[in-house]
This record gives C-alpha cells, structure tokens and sequence, in this order.
C-alpha cells in the first residue's frame, strides 16, 4: 500500500485497511484478535449497562408517577381529615348544648315532681284502667264522626256555591237578552 492514499484522519481507518497479518508482523507484541476480544467484552458490558440503565429509567419514573399519586392522595386525605375535624367540633357543640338542656329539663322536672307528689310516678308506672281506655277511645270515636260530618257539610256548601252561581250565570245572560228584546 502506498502511503500517500492512506486516510491519515483516524487510526481505525489505517488499521482497518490493513490485514491482522500485517499488523501483527510490524509489530510483534501487537495481538489484535485479543484486543478484538476486549473490544466485543466492552461492547457487552456498555450493552448491559445500557440495558441497566434502561431499566433503571423506567423505575425512576414508576417511583416518581407513585410518589405524585401519594402526595395526591395525602392532599385529599388532609381535606377530609379537616373536614372531618370540623364536624367533630360541631357535633361536640352540639353535644354540650344537648347535656345543657338535659340538665335544665331535669331541674324542672325534680321541681315538678317536688310541687306534685301524683307527679313524681313515672308515665311508664301510670296505668288505665279499661273506663278510662273505653273513655278515650269513645271521645276519639265522637271527634272522628264529627270531621266526616263536616266534611260532608263543606261537600253540601261547596255544591250549593256552584249551582248558585250557576243559576246567578244563567240570570245574567238571560237579563240582557230580555233588554234587546224590550227595545
């Protein structure tokens, strides 16, 4: 080969056009099938790092689309906790003005009861006898006759309303005709 055409930009150009024999005669502590070797060793580890690599890219991402998720979802969480807290408080409120009206009910009931001994006996120790019962259920019996009675009166009243004016309609019509016929 002449030296004059040779690429002398790169040596992997130089050492590509030549053959391994050559190299190696030129220099004897060259080996290049054993560099070959390393070369193709390297080039299989800068293929697992890639895929390493690649793989750790994509849990880095899995990792940080999880972490958005859980903020997300501790923010809803604060909110509902918040919300939570202020029902808490209100219902507490409302707790203490319900123990408050219990107490002051039960101050006018021991007065009550202080004032009238028949009082002190509760509702639930009461009982009827079968007179009172038949009493009560006599006077329900009264009322419930007398709403169908007026029912049926205001039934009667709104009937008459109607075909009073109905005739009162009627009357008006037939007054002016009787006033073009007297003309």
């Amino acid at each position: 080969m002449e030296w004059d055409l040779r690429n002398t930009d790169s040596v992997f150009s130089e050492l590509s056009e030549l053959s391994r024999d050559y190299v190696e005669s030129v220099d004897q502590g060259a080996n290049v099938r054993g560099g070959t070797d390393q070369f193709e060793e390297i080039l299989a580890q800068f293929e697992d790092l890639k895929v390493a690599h690649e793989s750790v890219e994509a849990a880095r991402k899995a990792l940080i689309s999880r972490v958005v998720e859980l903020t997300d979802d501790r923010a809803a969480l604060t909110l509902e906790v918040a919300t939570l807290q202020e029902t808490v408080e209100r219902l507490e409120g409302r707790l203490k003005e319900r123990d408050e009206e219990i107490k002051r009910v039960r101050k006018e009931l021991e007065s009550v009861q202080s004032e009238d001994p028949d009082a002190s006996l509760s509702t639930s120790m009461r009982h009827f006898s079968r007179s009172e019962m038949a009493r009560v259920v006599m006077e329900k019996n009264q009322y419930k006759q007398r709403l169908f009675e007026l029912q049926e009166a205001v039934r009667h009243s709104q009937t008459l309303r109607a075909t009073k004016g109905e005739k009162f309609t009627e009357e008006k019509q037939s007054s002016v005709w009787r006033k073009f016929n007297r003309l």
